[in-house]
């Protein structure tokens, strides 16, 4: 799990240009953690790590860092590290809130990939409020500065717009979203696609499998009334927490919640008569199609004998190989020019032989 942003963050206190925590240090905080080779014993005991990602949370874990999921509102820190994202608003409240968590004087260590915007963002903190010391690394910016005993009107106001704009709110219509997660500002082509091509049949019960902020989850709802229960699974907390809201008028339907990193599997097995999913299939800048291979093997060890998988993905996705080596009937039945709609059933034992897969 270590990559070269969380290297390029830790860089100036491994060759000594910053003092981190020392022993018995008051408690420093770390947004968008991820576990790195070069956060040794002395940021174990130090580092408070904000992550609402599960697997990311869960390496964390692992490697025996305090993690949380979110930040309670007046906690305060001896000093800050930020590992920017790709999203510009999403970066930009994530330095707010360090700004806003820090005691003055402390230190905020900063670090984005040049090719992800962390020049700008350099440039953005570097006019509102001045830097102490800037290095290139790796491809990335690493920047910092002390958090100053009083901040001017326009550095407050500034902050506190970018804040507000990080936060959830009604983005695509009355639906609430926030700056980085997955379209956050559109609805997902794909997703709207499966969400017009429901089957009749769907009832009983069902899951989805990174069910985002909730867009997919209504359609279902919406179209299927005899769902006796909804089990939404999802890796991001932001976004969890951002379904709960968009799915509010359901609120005498039965949804389950769980904020859980589906490629470690379910925690049913045999149980659904439907799971639906448009799994991701970007991990970074970068495709991996074994995310979307590990969400179908999940889903064909939590169906029922009878249980039926709905997904749909981009035309390229390598995905019929692995369906075939769950399933014995893997179907195509829905396609336009950039998606496909699959349906697969009759989940494969170990005396099984062969499997059809055709057209609708």
């Amino acid at each position: 799990m270590d990559d070269p942003l969380t290297r390029a963050l830790f860089w100036p206190f491994s060759r000594g240009l910053l003092d981190g925590p020392g022993a018995g240090s008051a408690p420093w905080l770390y947004l968008n953690a991820r576990a790195g080779a070069d956060a040794d014993d002395e940021w174990h005991t130090s580092l408070v790590c904000l992550q609402p990602d599960k697997a990311h949370h869960d390496m964390l874990v692992r490697r025996r860092f305090k993690v949380v999921s979110e930040r309670a509102d007046g906690d305060l820190f001896a000093g800050t590290l930020v590992r920017l994202g790709r999203d510009r608003q999403e970066g930009r409240g994530l330095i707010a809130d360090a700004l806003a968590a820090t005691v003055a004087g402390g230190l905020i260590v900063i670090a984005g990939a040049k090719d992800e915007g962390g020049q700008s963002h350099e440039r953005d903190v570097g006019a509102l409020l001045g830097l102490d010391g800037v290095v290139p690394k790796s491809g990335c910016r690493v920047f910092w500065l002390r958090k100053p005993a009083r901040l001017d009107e326009k550095a407050v106001a500034e902050l506190a717009r970018w804040q507000k704009a990080a936060r959830p709110q009604a983005h695509i219509g009355t639906y609430v979203t926030c700056p980085g997660l997955f379209s956050w500002q559109a609805i997902d082509a794909g997703s709207r696609f499966l969400g017009d091509n429901l089957p009749a049949a769907l009832a009983g019960k069902v899951a989805e499998l990174g069910c985002g902020w909730g867009y997919l989850a209504g359609a279902l709802l919406d179209h299927a009334p005899k769902i006796a229960t909804l089990d939404l699974y999802e890796a991001d907390a932001r976004a969890l927490a951002c379904a709960r809201v968009n799915l509010a008028r359901f609120g005498e339907r039965t949804i389950a919640w769980h904020w859980h990193d589906v490629s470690t599997g379910l925690l049913m097995e045999r149980h659904y008569d439907w799971i639906i999913s448009n799994p991701p299939f970007h991990r970074g800048k970068a495709a991996e199609p074994k995310i979307g291979q590990s969400f179908i093997t999940a889903a064909a060890r939590a169906l029922s004998p009878r249980g039926q998988l709905l997904l749909v993905a981009n035309r390229q996705l390598p995905y019929e190989r692995t369906l075939g080596d769950m399933f014995n009937d893997v179907a195509l039945t829905h396609e336009n020019g950039t998606y496909k709609i699959i349906t697969a059933r009759g989940i494969k034992t170990q005396s099984s032989s062969g499997h059809r897969s055709r057209r609708r």
